[in-house]
């Protein structure tokens, strides 16, 4: 699990956060329904609800909401994949920056 943020981890528990993965799906586990929460919620303050007209995952469109959240404020921190999101702050650097701490093990 990687982050990007504009502050520091150690704040990451009262934080909201922002990830490409679905914030909360219904999922079908032996013949009922149940809501699954974002793996990364249990980290966090609250988790930013994706916009419903972008792809799910890793889309360009859930990318750049997850960037515009950061950059105005919504959102403290941006939780994802860390290869991906590697990949994303090496072509925003001027405006994002990688958090190294602990390891998150979801």
């Amino acid at each position: 699990m990687g982050v990007v943020a504009t502050q520091s981890l150690g704040g990451l528990k009262r934080s909201v956060v922002c990830t490409t993965e679905a914030v909360a799906a219904t999922i079908e586990v032996d013949g009922v329904s149940a809501l699954r929460r974002s793996a990364v919620a249990p980290y966090s303050a609250d988790v930013l609800d994706l916009p419903a007209d972008c792809p799910a995952g890793w889309s360009e469109c859930n990318q750049q909401f997850c960037h515009n959240a950061l950059q105005s404020g919504a959102a403290d921190a941006w939780l994802d994949d860390e290869n991906l999101l590697h990949g994303f702050m090496l072509n925003h650097c001027r405006d994002v920056a990688e958090v190294h701490g602990p390891p998150l093990t979801i």
